[in-house]
């Protein structure tokens, strides 16, 4: 079976068919309107001696140059786990090195169970246990 999906661009001004998206900033904000051609073109217009006096700034998304990804705790402390039972050495705190993101990222699993990561494993009956990425449950107080 096949399945068509169309999509149907309404102008945000009266509802009637829309011809395009326009994208447009103010204010260190980025806005998209769906407008019909009338309602593009008149917007053109009203913002045109506005930005012909503008000057015309270019957004560079690459990211910066020591700018990593960012983990939670829980997945830095399963990276740092994980590297000492691979035989890194990795501090207690800050900042996980690149080499062992690299390393954990292509890893092709852990290296050993330790006591911390058995209690959040669960156990099929005649299944290998396979690690969750849960929580384990408090015990009720």
């Amino acid at each position: 079976m096949v399945t068509i999906r169309a999509v149907r661009l309404v102008d945000d001004l009266d509802g009637s068919e829309a011809v395009e998206t326009v994208e447009l900033g103010l204010d260190g904000r980025a806005f998209e309107i769906d407008l019909n051609a009338a309602h593009a073109a008149e917007l053109r217009r009203k913002l045109a001696p506005y930005i012909a006096s503008a000057r015309r700034v270019r957004r560079d998304t690459r990211p910066r140059p020591g700018a990593g990804t960012v983990h939670s705790r829980r997945e830095a402390a399963e990276m740092r786990e994980w590297a000492r039972l691979n035989g890194m050495e990795v501090a207690d705190r800050g900042r996980v090195p690149t080499s062992v993101h690299v390393a954990y990222a292509n890893r092709q699993g852990p290296a050993e169970p330790t006591p911390r990561s058995l209690h959040s494993r669960s156990h099929d009956s005649g299944s290998e246990a396979r690690r969750s990425r849960t929580r384990p449950m408090e015990p009720n107080a």
